[in-house]
């Protein structure tokens, strides 16, 4: 979603189980908070301040039923607890937006979300792909699936740069291979066009294409990931030198770009070494040589180890090695001592 179709930017509204704030084997604690029960991907989108005074007019309402009717909270009906909060303006379902976007098609704000539907139809779908915006076009070809991977596929030949490139993305989100050889290319040529679907946190194709291509598992891809990684003259390329228009992190003595590539590429030849066993020798052997010492930290950033974005670099080498320790590769146990811990990333 965010990183393969550039759809960061995107809003979404989902339905909160109203017995998410009880607890399992309890019937008299509402726990109406950001402890309510829900999971990581789901907790990000309800922890704004009126998300958590909807929750806790909720757990008013729902307990002063509860206690005026001298039953457990388990008992009351739903449909009493709907009914005060649809009078009181809490459950509202003209905010039931489904899926929305606050820009329009010039990247400009707008006072009101824009309500989107999924494209079903083949040729609009090739007319998005053409555009700077894919990301919905990528996102609604992986919901029609192989219906329309011959469409797609007949793109890849497309003589338009965008048509072709952004019809592999959409391929790689369905899982056809046919897009591999389109997105080494984007490899290759360290392509540094960035997508616009987005008023904030754009990805460049590049990172789209690793990300992809250890989605696909493609050992082929596996020699100029290991090199790049490894190389000490990666950073001096265009890509990496940052400007206001092709960085979404600005803080100083970070690089972002070039973290966003380090962190993709190691998550891409984890994804390949876990799908090809026979070649998580090379790639473990890989990731040795290039965490082995600091210099990839001092590419990324000057920043403390402690800091948030210090702490994001260090990560990408305890992913790396631990990743290396699961397969069993037998030099690595003097490299994960010089962690100074040794966490589990199963």
């Amino acid at each position: 979603w965010m990183i393969g179709s550039n759809l960061g930017a995107y809003k979404i509204t989902i339905a909160v189980p109203y017995k998410a704030i009880l607890p399992k084997s309890f019937d008299g604690i509402l726990v109406p908070c950001r402890a309510l029960g829900i999971d990581r991907d789901v907790s990000s989108c309800v922890r704004m301040l009126v998300d958590m005074k909807k929750v806790a007019e909720v757990g008013a309402e729902w307990a002063a039923l509860a206690v005026h009717q001298g039953i457990s909270l388990r008992q009351v009906p739903y449909s009493q607890l709907r009914d005060k909060l649809t009078v009181s303006g809490c459950l509202n379902m003209c905010y039931n937006r489904g899926y929305c976007i606050e820009i329009d098609s010039f990247g400009q704000s707008v006072s009101e979300p824009m309500k989107l539907e999924f494209i079903s139809d083949p040729e609009e779908l090739k007319n998005q792909l053409r555009t700077d915006r894919p990301g919905w076009a990528i996102w609604s070809a992986k919901r029609m699936g192989n219906t329309v991977c011959k469409t797609l596929v007949s793109l890849l030949e497309n003589p338009e740069e965008n048509a072709r490139k952004h019809a592999a993305f959409a391929l790689a989100a369905i899982g056809n291979e046919a897009c591999k050889p389109v997105l080494r290319e984007m490899l290759r040529t360290r392509d540094a066009f960035m997508l616009k679907d987005c008023h904030k946190n754009n990805n460049i194709r590049m990172i789209m294409a690793i990300y992809w291509l250890g989605r696909m598992a493609d050992e082929e891809s596996v020699d100029m990931l290991l090199e790049r990684i490894n190389s000490k003259t990666e950073i001096f390329e265009p890509i990496f030198q940052q400007t206001t228009h092709t960085t979404r992190y600005l803080v100083y003595d970070f690089n972002d770009l070039y973290f966003q590539f380090m962190s993709n590429a190691v998550m891409a030849l984890i994804r390949i070494g876990d799908s090809n066993e026979n070649i998580r020798s090379k790639i473990s052997e890989g990731f040795v040589h290039a965490f082995s010492g600091e210099d990839y930290y001092s590419r990324i950033t000057d920043r403390h180890p402690k800091t948030s974005e210090g702490s994001m670099v260090v990560s990408i080498k305890e992913i790396a090695l631990s990743t290396v320790q699961k397969w069993g590769y037998s030099e690595i146990d003097k490299q994960i001592s010089m962690l100074g811990k040794n966490r589990n990333y199963d």
